[in-house]
C-alpha cells in the first residue's frame, strides 16, 4: 500500500542519500563551489546580452568556508553540496528541465538572500535578495519570503521585464520547502 504522503521524487531521493559521496578530485570540489554567473545590471536583473561575469562566483567564500579545495574535498558541506547536485541531475532527468536548482536562505551579512547551492543547467544568478523591493521583480524572492508556490504557465507573458537573459523560460514553477538547514527552493 503507498502512503498519500509519497512523492513520485521518493526514489531519487532514495537513492542520493544512500549513496555514499564518493572520493572527490580538488578538481571536482571547486567545480561544485565555484560556477559562473550572469553579470548582474544596474536594479538587480541580469544582462540582456547573456553576459557572464568576469570571474565565478564562490560559494566556498560565501559560506565562509575559504578555498582550500583539497581541505574541503572532505567537508560535510561538500558530501551536502555533491547530494543537493546529484538530486538537481536526476530531477532535471526525471521531469524533463532544461534548469532545476536549489537556493538555501542565508544572511550573508549583508541581509538575508537566497543562495544557490546547486543546479542543472544555463548558469544563473547565485543570488537572490530576500527584500519586499527585491521581490517586486523577482519570483526567486517572492516565493523565498512568503514561502508559497508559484507557478506561472507562460513566464515571458506573466512578468516579460523578468525574464531579460537569452533563456526566457515558457514554464516557471517555483516552490519552498523548509529544511532543518533553511529555506530550499527548487526551480524547474
Amino acid at each position: 500500500m503507498t502512503s498519500s504522503l509519497e512523492s513520485p521524487f521518493d526514489p531519487i531521493l532514495i537513492e542520493v542519500m544512500s549513496a555514499e559521496t564518493p572520493s572527490l578530485s580538488v578538481d571536482e570540489v571547486q567545480s561544485m563551489y565555484e560556477y559562473q554567473v550572469p553579470i548582474v545590471a544596474e536594479g538587480g536583473a541580469c544582462s540582456r546580452k547573456k553576459e557572464m561575469a568576469a570571474e565565478p562566483y564562490c560559494l566556498a567564500d560565501s559560506l565562509g568556508l575559504g578555498k582550500d579545495y583539497e581541505a574541503l574535498a572532505t567537508h560535510p558541506q561538500t558530501a551536502r553540496i555533491w547530494c543537493l547536485g546529484k538530486i538537481m541531475k536526476l530531477l532535471a532527468e526525471e521531469i524533463s528541465a532544461e534548469w532545476v536548482g536549489v537556493y538555501r536562505s542565508v544572511d550573508l551579512g549583508s541581509g538575508p538572500v537566497l543562495l544557490k547551492e546547486a543546479y542543472v543547467g544555463r548558469p544563473s544568478r547565485a543570488e537572490f535578495p530576500l527584500t519586499k523591493e527585491f521581490a517586486e521583480n523577482s519570483n526567486n524572492s517572492t516565493v523565498g519570503l512568503t514561502g508559497a508556490v508559484l507557478g506561472i504557465i507562460d513566464a515571458e507573458a506573466f512578468r516579460p521585464e523578468h525574464f531579460t537573459t537569452e533563456f526566457r523560460a515558457r514554464i516557471d514553477k517555483v516552490c519552498a520547502g523548509i529544511a532543518s538547514s533553511g529555506l530550499l527552493r527548487p526551480v524547474d
